[in-house]
C-alpha cells in the first residue's frame, strides 16, 4: 500500500476544518476515513506509517513518559522495566482513547514502545551511591576537568602520560549488586541508587595515561 504524503493529510484536515465532512474528504483525497479521523483528533502523527499504531497513548503523553525516563536517568535513578510499564498504563488511562485490557501494557507493547524510541535502551543497572549521585552534576564535572587542565599545564604534564596517574575505587556489596533491568538513554550510564551506609569490600586500582598499572589493593570498609 502506497504511503500517503503528509501534504495530502494536511489538505484533507484543512478541508474538514473548512466544513467538508470526513466521508467526502476521504473520497476527494483518496484516503481512508479511519486514519483521517485519527489524525484530525491527534491520535497519531501525520507522518505515521500505515498498520498497527501505538494509539493507546497520545503523542503528548508519550513525550511525557520519555522526558520522565530521561530526567530520572540524568539524576542516577533509571526507570526499571516494571516502572516503565506502570508509567505507560497511567499515560494510557489519563490521555488515551481506547479501552485497556487488565494486562496492558504487556511485554509486546512495551517492546514496541522501546523500538519506537531507539535512543532508549533496556540495560542491566549499575549501582550508584546516593552521595555520589548528588555530587555528579554537570557543573562539578566541568569544574574538575577545567581544574585538571590548569594543573597539568602548571606542572608541565600535558605531554608526559607516564606521570599522570588515576586511582579509582570499585566497591563490592555483600548484599548483592541488584542487577535489575532499567530503561536508560543510550548516551547515559544505567545507574540506580543505593544506601551510602552499607559495608563494602573495596578494590583500589591505579593506572596512568600510558596504560601502565600498579598492583591492586583491597580492603573492607563500612
Amino acid at each position: 500500500m502506497t504511503k500517503v504524503p503528509v501534504e495530502t493529510w494536511e489538505a484533507a484536515i484543512a478541508a474538514v476544518a473548512g466544513g467538508l465532512s470526513e466521508r467526502k474528504a476521504t473520497k476527494a483525497y483518496g484516503i481512508s476515513r479511519g486514519p483521517l479521523h485519527q489524525r484530525i483528533n491527534g491520535l497519531v502523527p501525520l507522518e505515521a506509517r500505515l498498520g498497527p499504531q501505538l494509539g493507546y497513548i497520545t503523542e503528548g503523553a508519550d513525550r511525557g513518559v520519555v522526558e520522565t525516563v530521561r530526567y530520572r536517568a540524568l539524576h542516577g535513578m533509571c526507570v526499571r522495566y516494571e516502572e516503565l510499564r506502570s508509567m505507560l498504563r497511567v499515560a494510557a488511562e489519563t490521555a488515551g482513547t481506547r479501552p485497556l485490557n487488565d494486562d496492558f501494557p504487556n511485554d509486546k507493547f512495551t517492546q514496541r514502545w522501546l523500538a519506537k524510541h531507539p535512543d532508549l535502551s533496556s540495560r542491566t543497572a549499575q549501582l550508584l551511591d546516593v552521595d555520589r549521585a548528588s555530587a555528579s552534576t554537570a557543573d562539578v564535572v566541568l569544574h574538575y576537568f577545567n581544574n585538571l587542565q590548569s594543573v597539568m599545564k602548571t606542572l608541565d604534564l600535558l605531554d608526559k602520560p607516564n606521570r599522570i596517574w588515576n586511582c579509582n575505587e570499585t566497591g563490592i556489596c555483600p548484599q548483592g549488586r541488584g542487577r535489575v533491568r532499567v530503561i536508560c538513554p543510550k548516551a547515559l550510564r544505567a545507574n540506580v541508587q543505593r544506601s551510602a551506609d552499607r559495608e563494602n569490600v573495596s578494590i583500589m586500582a591505579c593506572v596512568n595515561a600510558a596504560a601502565k598499572e600498579c598492583h591492586r589493593f583491597t580492603f573492607s570498609r563500612v
